[in-house]
């Protein structure tokens, strides 16, 4: 007998459930959550063109003359993350969302994942200002948080790759699996695959944890979509 293994972003579970109503599944019933695997962590990036050199100055520019910021798509995390970064600094930077992050890093202002700009990071096409999270990633040293520039409610925005089994799944096997993961989390052969991708290490290791995770999130960016006007699909 097998088991069906969902290894996906949290994204499926989270933004997906928020912005469609009739999903055929339950986010948090119809799975049994196993452990977080990894995270790829959002930020906030600006193009050469943009005079700004921290967030302090994008926040006055924006004040001052009209801005855009592109995603890869309305309802992502980096879509999610920039409104809440909005809502914050009470400014308004207009969205516009493309198809795919590729498309995306022709925007003005940008959000996007880490591992995605790097290369034109290093390139200097684009000005990484402030990342997600608690704090700053050693992948982009020197590059302060949100919430260190005095934006405490603006985080998360990360996709976490995560591992579900389907509801019902016996806990002896949610239980084997995990401890298998977290094994693996814990090779040098993995960290080695993080560095390379600059993925950020799980959080949210284990059943219990991952089940928070996910619980936590619908409830963080449900007010974020009501407030951006961008309603469930019927």
């Amino acid at each position: 007998m097998g088991y069906t293994v969902l290894f996906g972003p949290s994204s499926a579970l989270v933004e997906a459930t928020l912005l469609n109503e009739k999903l055929p599944y339950d986010p948090l019933a119809s799975f049994s959550p196993v452990t977080e695997v990894y995270k790829i962590s959002a930020g906030l990036s600006v193009s050469k063109q943009i005079s700004a050199t921290n967030l302090k100055e994008l926040v006055s520019l924006a004040r001052s003359k009209p801005l855009t910021y592109s995603s890869f798509g309305i309802g992502t995390g980096p879509h999610l993350l920039l409104e809440t970064f909005k809502h914050a600094a009470k400014i308004d930077i207009l969205h516009v969302p493309y198809k795919g992050n590729v498309p995306g890093l022709t925007a003005v202002v940008s959000g996007e994942v880490h591992r995605t700009i790097r290369p034109y990071l290093e390139s200097g096409a684009l000005r990484l200002l402030a990342v997600a999270g608690d704090h700053e990633s050693k992948h982009t040293p020197g590059v302060p948080t949100f919430s260190s520039l005095g934006y405490q409610g603006v985080s998360g925005g990360s996709l976490y790759i995560g591992v579900w089994l389907l509801a019902g799944t016996p806990d002896l096997i949610v239980t084997k699996m995990n401890e298998g993961i977290q094994g693996a989390l814990a090779s040098r052969e993995f960290n080695e695959f993080l560095d390379r991708f600059a993925y950020e290490p799980a959080e949210a290791t284990g059943p219990e944890k991952l089940a928070s995770f996910t619980r936590e999130s619908i409830d963080r960016w449900r007010p974020i979509i009501e407030r951006s006007g961008f309603a469930a699909s019927k």
